[in-house]
């Protein structure tokens, strides 16, 4: 859909924006926001500044992430108030715009909080204060400033920013929330389908691996809870029967007097599904020992053995073909296939859902979860013959292909749909396009 602008328009003062329409002004932050000082009433909801959600009360902003955030019991006479439609400059803005707040409560002391001082539509700043090139201009004047300090409010009331009329900004903000809305559905519906076909594929494979790709072939009881029926011609191992298993002690470091290498460490295997030359490898050091013993080679299967959740363990990824003088680093484990056994074959019973869960039972921990040897050694697994080992790995290679195709077209869609609506957010803020027009149609 294309999109007409305003019949006339004028020079900008504002680095960031060339013209604006003849009938908007333009003034510094400070001309539009005065700097609040309010300290918090009593009662007044602990509030968050996040660059996800904007402003909003921290209880729910943990209910959202899933995650724990250590609310202040004393000291709250020092918060700053908030009312609803103020905005905060909040600790790394300049990397992510300028919050806005629906809700009433209180920040820390370390935030500063913005208040209009002339008539403005709140949603409208909402939408600007977030565009990328109002985030430019932020980091403009924000030289020297590192991660735990924030952006003063003397540097944001220097930038220059456009001010329609209101009864423009109230039209600018509602066509945006009507389009973004319309795009944010299409951009759910594509997150479904990757949801739905990521489903699909864990399904395949699990299958596969327990039950094999022969719908007519006799099961029979596995004597493993977890695993239920398999073919009947199968068998069931510990993996320590079918796979050596190395844990790498190779720390990411460089000793003087140690031997220099390449070290394939746990965000490689977390990040990838195959371990390849063409990842980035981090260099370190290790001895001669542990170049021999933690070398990779083709076919193994390399698995994340601890992490700081139990869903992390056991990840894997397969080196599909030699590569030279990789070694693997520390919080992993190198599985290699024993004779007949097929380290792919590995690799789909680790991403099956019977060996997720096996994982996530097995490991141990508090705030740090582990998988030991024991533990790894001593997983029952089952294996079939080693043709029909091959079978099933082709099969699940060339099902999985065409679930991952369409599973990026969905994510290249979302892209698509995140780009236009970043760009029709731009151009609405910036009087690229003429609203009035838009809303006369």
């Amino acid at each position: 859909m294309s999109y007409l602008g305003y019949p006339e328009y004028k020079k900008s003062d504002a680095p960031w924006i060339q013209e604006i329409p003849k009938n908007w002004n333009l003034f510094r932050g400070r001309r539009i926001f005065k700097q609040t000082r309010d300290s918090a009433y009593e009662g007044d909801t602990q509030l968050t500044a996040s660059q996800k959600y904007g402003v909003l009360p921290q209880t729910l902003f943990m209910q959202l992430e899933n995650q724990k955030v250590v609310l202040a019991l004393k000291g709250t006479e020092n918060f700053k108030h908030v009312d609803i439609d103020d905005f905060v400059i909040s600790l790394r803005s300049f990397q992510g715009g300028i919050e806005h707040s629906k809700y009433m409560g209180c920040v820390s002391p370390a935030y500063t909080v913005l208040k209009s001082q002339k008539i403005i539509y709140p949603d409208y700043f909402a939408y600007l204060l977030k565009t990328q090139i109002y985030i430019d201009a932020l980091q403009s004047v924000t030289d020297g400033i590192r991660d735990g300090k924030n952006i003063s409010y003397e540097q944001f009331g220097e930038i220059m920013m456009p001010y329609p009329p209101y009864d423009e900004q109230q039209k600018i903000a509602d066509f945006l929330n009507k389009e973004t809305l319309k795009i944010n559905n299409l951009i759910e519906k594509q997150e479904q389908l990757i949801l739905l076909s990521t489903e699909k594929r864990q399904a395949f494979i699990s299958h596969s691996i327990t039950k094999g790709i022969n719908p007519k072939v006799k099961l029979r009881e596995s004597g493993v809870a977890w695993l239920g029926e398999i073919p009947e011609h199968w068998k069931v191992k510990k993996l320590k029967f079918i796979a050596e298993i190395f844990a790498s002690n190779v720390d990411k470091k460089t000793i003087e007097g140690e031997a220099p290498i390449k070290l394939c460490n746990y965000t490689d295997v977390y990040y990838n599904d195959k371990i390849t030359e063409d990842l980035e490898f981090m260099n370190a050091s290790a001895t001669n020992e542990q170049i021999s013993k933690f070398v990779l080679r083709a076919g193994d299967v390399i698995i994340t053995k601890d992490s700081e959740t139990p869903d992390d363990i056991g990840i894997a990824a397969l080196v599909p073909k030699e590569i030279l003088g990789v070694i693997c680093g520390y919080h992993l484990s190198i599985v290699r296939a024993k004779n007949n056994v097929s380290g792919p074959f590995i690799k789909c019973l680790f991403d099956s859902d019977y060996v997720k869960s096996a994982w996530m039972t097995l490991a141990n921990g508090v705030t740090r979860y582990g998988l030991g040897q024991y533990s790894i050694d001593n997983l029952k697994v089952p294996v079939p013959p080693y043709e029909e080992q091959l079978q099933i790995v082709s099969y699940l290679e060339e099902l999985t292909n065409k679930i991952d195709l369409l599973i990026q077209k969905s994510k290249n869609s979302i892209e698509l749909l995140k780009e236009h609506r970043a760009s029709l957010i731009s151009a609405a803020v910036t009087g690229k396009i003429d609203i009035n027009q838009m809303v006369s149609k």
